[in-house]
């Protein structure tokens, strides 16, 4: 995976972790994970204040698990189990749901994924002709929707953001979705 496609899922996920109250430690492994960057206890070492002992169960689970299983939605319990301790040392009610913020990373991290496997798949076989075919019919209907943009009411009015050249550059999986 190319370091853009990595920094955009950084970037993806930094919205969640931000929406949500987690501990900073566990926003910089997880960071650091989608990344690519090592992870393991000698590296974490050298950074500054890192509480290696303190997430030591947790390091360990991930290591076992392999931290590049991340970016495949494999997230050991002890994420959740860490964010919970947290969250009652700052005081904040606990729900005893699942872990909304672990859903929202992995679900963003496997969108992310699926774009990519699709946007492949459109590239190596854009030469079908039922991908053609889609392809034109999306392209007949967005000049469609631009002959009528004035008319159209605002709230009906985001796929105008992108000028009509802009989509027709598009894969057909980022035109459809």
């Amino acid at each position: 995976m190319n370091t853009v496609t990595l920094k955009n899922m950084s970037d993806d996920v930094s919205k969640i972790l931000a929406t949500n109250n987690i501990d900073p430690i566990l926003k910089t492994l997880l960071k650091r994970a989608i990344l690519n960057k090592n992870n393991s206890p000698s590296t974490l070492a050298t950074l500054q204040n890192f509480p290696i002992d303190k997430y030591e169960l947790l390091l360990n689970e991930q290591t076992n698990i392999g931290w590049d299983k991340i970016h495949q939605g494999r997230m050991g319990l002890s994420w959740d189990r860490y964010q919970r301790r947290y969250q009652t040392m700052i005081g904040e009610i606990i729900s005893y749901t699942k872990p909304a913020w672990i859903q929202q990373t992995i679900h963003s991290i496997l969108a992310v994924h699926h774009m990519l496997w699709t946007s492949r798949c459109d590239v190596l076989h854009s030469d079908s002709t039922e991908v053609q075919c889609r392809r034109e019919l999306m392209t007949q209907q967005l000049e469609g929707l631009y002959a009528y943009e004035s008319q159209m009411l605002i709230q009906y009015r985001d796929c105008f953001k992108r000028t009509l050249e802009e989509w027709k550059e598009k894969s057909t999986f980022e035109i459809q979705s």
